[in-house]
């Protein structure tokens, strides 16, 4: 009998809130609820494989998988702050593994490309993460520093030869990025682009982009 009379009340409590609907002057945030952190406190990071299948762990957990071709995978929300990342390919366990350590900003999203080739020196691809400006300033444009291996690889943005790793670009728009050396496997891809819903928030930042090129591999000719 007891059981009747409260699931009637709160049928009534349920019909009452739909004929005076008092929710539509509340603020309730369903994501803080169920404690789901907002976008300013959490970011996001993008994974791409050059090759092969990879698997993705953050803080040892398995986080999803990616495969050469395939769509970039987005794992979001991550809290923002500082997390362990680390890349396994998913067919051999002779392959070496990335692991870096990532400190995740609010708001915005880092990204790593990468192919785990059969030794280190085979392996090659690159990660892009924002840092907060220590210092800000009124210019519009973003810093961005390149941190390649080996050092002496040459750095070409929009097919001209920069003498210096540390550039200042305009973050609307989209550059192509070419890191070559004789020896080694050359890589490319493009940077910044941003649509005007992250200008402001990228703004406060600049960029490191961590480049590692991969050795060409040695033919062996068969006798």
């Amino acid at each position: 009998m007891k059981t009747k009379v409260i699931t009637i009340l709160i049928i009534l409590i349920l019909i009452a809130l739909a004929v005076f609907s008092p929710w539509r002057n509340l603020n309730i945030n369903l994501g803080g609820i169920l404690g789901i952190k907002n976008s300013t406190e959490t970011s996001t990071l993008e994974v791409s494989s050059l090759g092969g299948k990879l698997k993705v762990f953050l803080d040892d957990n398995e986080v999803g998988s990616t495969n050469f071709q395939d769509p970039k995978l987005e794992i979001s929300p991550i809290i923002a702050g500082t997390h362990k990342l680390k890349l396994m390919r998913d067919s051999d366990s002779i392959y070496p593994t990335y692991e870096k350590t990532i400190l995740f900003a609010p708001g915005i999203s880092s990204s790593i490309s990468y192919e785990l080739g059969l030794s280190e020196d085979l392996t090659n691809g690159w990660l892009i993460v924002p840092e907060k400006k220590v210092i800000k300033t009124a210019s519009a444009e973003t810093n961005i520093t390149f941190r390649v291996l080996p050092e002496d690889a040459i750095l070409s943005i929009n097919g001209e030869k920069k003498d210096s790793k540390v550039v200042k670009l305009d973050p609307n728009a989209k550059y192509d990025v070419r890191i070559t050396k004789e020896g080694y496997l050359p890589l490319s891809f493009q940077i910044l682009g941003f649509d005007e819903s992250k200008i402001k928030m990228s703004s406060e930042y600049e960029y490191i982009v961590d480049v590692k090129l991969g050795s060409i591999p040695l033919k062996v000719e068969s006798k």
